[in-house]
């Protein structure tokens, strides 16, 4: 009966002349995909000071319109806010999110690395279509869907209540943010790693002690880790952000006026040193 059908479709068990150039196949695939990670674009991917203010004349704070996309994520908010990522946050493109992040102030190594997981991570599988179209990334995501719970969404946030609490992972809280504001230093009015870890790890204790069903396994430690590169390097600077802008980009996601982005991306080794601190900051925290 198997081999009947195999005979119909053209399908033979064994195709011996297909199978031995998969391997190479794959292998040339990865070789590629690191040459051009390594490699990288020739024109310059960030703006000077300058550049900026002139740029974001074009791109004035417009609140999210009814049926707009939102993620749990404020930076990314943000920028659809004020259109440099889509407004309606809906079927955002690869190259749409790499250019923010870019912009930002992230290399392209790790800008790509990062959304080429997240484009396959997040891919909607048709189970109508062939196995091989699974290989392929998604054409676009919308903000909404990086809300999929203990994906890049987890529990512990700097600005949402745990999914438990809230479910609506748009939303940000005011508690928690304010919160977070009330531990800058009081003669700089700036956060750093130390008020950051100090807070997480509050909000760690806070959860074992109250909540049955939180979930802050060691992938969402090294997430939170990135988290905090992002807060206080990307929309701060020098591993820093004032109080207000931190308001500002957590709770009301809108870029602040006196605000702009690093001039030059942040070197990876810099970057990989920033995360692990950030992680053990929570460690070593005294709340």
């Amino acid at each position: 009966m198997n081999e009947k059908v195999r005979q119909e479709t053209n399908e033979p068990r064994n195709s011996p002349s297909k199978a031995k150039w998969i391997l190479p196949g794959l292998l040339a695939l990865a070789v590629l995909s690191i040459y051009y990670l390594i490699k990288g674009p020739t024109k310059r991917l960030t703006m000077t000071h300058a550049e900026w203010d002139e740029f974001i004349k074009l791109h004035p704070y417009e609140a999210p319109s009814l049926g707009a996309s939102r993620s749990p994520c404020p930076f990314l908010n943000t920028f659809a806010n004020h259109g440099i990522l889509p407004r309606t946050g809906r079927n955002v493109t690869y190259d749409d999110y790499y250019r923010a992040l870019t912009l930002a102030g992230a290399s392209h190594q790790s800008s790509s690395l990062f959304l080429h997981t997240v484009f396959y991570a997040y891919k909607e599988i048709d189970p109508t279509q062939p196995i091989k179209s699974d290989w392929t990334p998604a054409t676009s995501i919308s903000l909404h869907q990086l809300g999929q719970h203990n994906m890049l969404e987890h529990d512990l946030s700097l600005s949402r209540l745990d999914v438990s609490k809230q479910p609506d992972f748009t939303i940000p809280n005011s508690d928690l943010v304010l919160s977070l504001m009330a531990m800058a230093d009081q003669t700089s009015n700036m956060v750093g790693e130390e008020q950051v870890g100090d807070f997480r790890r509050k909000k760690w204790i806070e959860a074992i002690e109250t909540q049955s069903n939180y979930h802050f396994g060691l992938l969402y430690q090294f997430t939170g880790g990135f988290e905090c590169l992002l807060l206080l390097d990307f929309l701060g600077h020098d591993h820093q952000i004032s109080a207000n802008h931190l308001e500002s980009f957590l709770l009301k996601e809108r870029i602040p006026d006196d605000w702009y982005p690093m001039e030059k991306p942040l070197p990876a080794w810099t970057i990989y040193k920033r995360v692990k601190s950030c992680i053990k900051s929570v460690r070593k925290s005294n709340t």
